[in-house]
């Protein structure tokens, strides 16, 4: 399965204000996905809370 990942300008602003490197949140990303695809990973995710505004 092919996975394409955009990011919007609000989110990164908060990279780059964060110093986050990109490698890492791709990284971050690429686990997530395979954690909600079931695969076996170390990856810890928390469920927020409230309502979710969908995309905009």
């Amino acid at each position: 399965m092919l996975w394409r990942v955009e990011y919007s300008g609000r989110s990164l602003k908060q990279i780059k204000r964060n110093h986050f490197s990109f490698e890492d949140v791709q990284v971050a990303i690429a686990d997530a996905i395979r954690k909600l695809t079931g695969e076996e990973t170390s990856t810890d995710m928390k469920k927020l809370r409230g309502v979710w505004s969908g995309f905009h």
